[in-house]
């Protein structure tokens, strides 16, 4: 079911109902492009169905249930005759999408699959017949198991059919010529799926782009000077087997030609030296022009690096994996024929030599790390019930910590009330001596009153006798 859009309503036009249709109405249809057809289905209403019908040739009338605007039918009077009118159609629905250019050429040669992907697509089929009720996901680790429980001799056959699968590939790809916007792998150039459109978040970044180009040890001179000729003298090598003679060649120089190749690589890292001593960083960048942490961080919004918790001691070692354990045996080897080789091209040298291996020859190594994966289960679930211990008599302990800290709590506060009840008590004490201490005063001022006016009154006395003795013998006289 699809619905039409159309223009904004005018006064003739207004609040139009919608009407289901499953009948075809014939009419001409005028779309913002210029796009007419007859006999389209719903009076104008565009389905990308009939759209690709109205861009080609008339078609028959399509009955298909739809829904259109119906506005109210004109009255004769009016010029109506009460068939719903034509109208135009929204540009979304009129306008065809732009056809897309396809992420790789269709004539590219088709890329070869691993030895896997050759078992997997064989036995799908009969994986699937075999167990019916099986959803895509249980399917899929069905068929990974059952590759991983294969004999040796079994999956050896799946890996000759992929090596020949790869020899077939690259014969094709030799031959191919790939048309204008393609590369030499038939992947388009430009568009949202090509490499060059997807931004990797690659060193290139975090480095200045003035800084000067590192200098490259010997063997990288001559590996980088001698890949063409050897690709050409050997069209059938993988990447792999080309390392790998690459090396060979390498050790297999005369000490005059590996002395040339010393020489070249003393020049280049003189001419960086020299680079480097006129060098001026620009802010934000160290003396080698690596964008610092702190400053890429800051400009690029990016959060600070948390820092990791400390490794406990007794944490059993982390499982190897199998590349690990071949590089220990590659390294010193590596480092007998190159004394001088720095680190990044030792490591350069080893990924190599490590995919230069046959499964027969990986087999030793990922047994290695097999076996060092169940070493690392079974310390593993020693250290996890020695930590379980731990955390269960920590626990235990926190516990009675926080109940003798409970205890403490419990006993100073109960000083604190007893100390406030003494004070209080020596505060009632205090203030009924004082009010005692008030009373005696009180009582000691009233007596010295009463005291004073006994006095007062003997003394008036005698001066009054004093008074009348002396006018009587006066009188006498």
């Amino acid at each position: 079911m699809s619905y039409g859009f159309v223009a904004e309503p005018t006064a003739e036009n207004t609040a139009p109902p919608l009407v289901e249709s499953t009948q075809a109405v014939s009419g001409v249809v005028t779309s913002h492009h210029g796009v007419t057809s007859t006999s389209v289905a719903a009076a104008g209403i565009l389905d990308p169905t009939s759209l690709a019908a109205a861009h080609g040739a008339a078609t028959a009338p399509v009955a298909t249930q739809q829904f259109y605007y119906a506005p109210p039918p004109l009255l004769a009077g009016q010029g109506g005759t009460g068939v719903p009118q034509a109208m135009f159609t929204h540009p979304s629905v009129a306008t065809p999408p732009a056809p897309k250019k396809p992420s790789r050429d269709p004539g590219a040669p088709k890329r070869n699959l691993s030895a896997y992907l050759l078992y997997q697509n064989a036995m799908r089929e009969q994986f699937k017949a075999a167990n019916p009720g099986m959803t895509f996901g249980q399917l899929s680790k069905y068929t990974s198991a059952m590759y991983a429980e294969m004999p040796p001799a079994e999956k050896q056959a799946w890996v000759a059919r992929a090596e020949a699968d790869k020899q077939r590939y690259l014969t094709e790809l030799a031959s191919y010529v790939p048309p204008p916007g393609y590369d030499a792998k038939g992947d388009a150039m430009n568009g949202p799926f090509s490499a060059k459109s997807v931004k990797r978040p690659s060193s290139a970044n975090v480095r200045d782009a003035n800084a000067p180009k590192r200098n490259m040890s010997a063997y990288l001179l001559y590996q980088n000077a001698m890949r063409d000729q050897f690709k050409r003298e050997n069209p059938g090598m993988t990447f792999g087997q080309l390392a790998k003679y690459t090396s060979h060649m390498y050790k297999n120089l005369t000490p005059e030609e590996k002395a040339t190749w010393d020489a070249r690589a003393a020049q280049d890292k003189a001419r960086y030296d020299a680079q480097m001593a006129n060098y001026i960083p620009p802010p934000g960048h160290d003396a080698k022009g690596n964008l610092i942490d702190e400053y890429h961080r800051s400009n690029t919004g990016g959060s600070k690096r948390s820092k990791r918790n400390p490794k406990d001691k007794d944490a059993p070692k982390r499982a190897r994996g199998s590349f690990v354990f071949f590089t220990f045996t590659m390294r010193p080897i590596v480092m007998k024929e190159f004394p001088d080789i720095k680190f990044v091209d030792m490591g350069t040298i080893l990924g190599e030599r490590w995919r230069a291996l046959t499964p027969t020859e990986k087999k030793q190594f990922e047994n290695m790390a097999s076996e060092d994966k169940i070493r690392f289960n079974v310390e593993m679930a020693r250290y996890n019930e020695q930590l379980h211990r731990r955390n269960v008599a920590a626990n235990i302990a926190n516990m009675q910590q926080k109940q003798l800290q409970e205890q403490q709590q419990q006993q100073v506060l109960q000083q604190q009330q007893q100390a406030l009840q003494e004070q209080q008590q020596r505060e009632q004490q205090q203030a009924v001596s004082e009010e005692v201490d008030q009373d005696l005063h009180n009582d000691a001022q009233l007596g010295d009153a009463l005291n004073f006016d006994i006095n007062a009154g003997t003394n008036d006395l005698n001066t009054y006798q004093h008074h009348q003795y002396k006018e009587e013998d006066q009188f006498q006289m």
